[in-house]
């Protein structure tokens, strides 16, 4: 049991990972991702506590994100030392 959640956590955080490194990426190169980013940040502020409480719930799920990154470039790619530290 406990194999299978380590795998599903690891899973997660490399989706998470995955996910922001293609916003970053796409905001670089795209004015349409660059456009609804911008656009969903002003939803989000305009929407009183409940747009509040999804920014919290985004900035939680986002907490790991930058020693991920690190990870990452210290493994040099999504191998299997990557995996491994995660």
């Amino acid at each position: 049991m406990g194999w299978s959640l380590k795998t599903l956590s690891k899973l997660w955080n490399v989706t998470i990972l995955i996910l922001v490194l293609l916003n970053i990426l796409g905001s670089i190169f795209s004015d349409q991702v660059r456009g609804n980013i911008v656009t969903l940040v002003d939803t989000i502020s305009s929407s009183g506590l409940q747009g509040l409480a999804v920014a919290i719930f985004l900035l939680y799920i986002m907490r790991k994100v930058p020693s991920h990154f690190g990870i990452l470039v210290k493994a040099k790619g999504f191998n299997k030392e990557f995996w491994d530290s995660l």
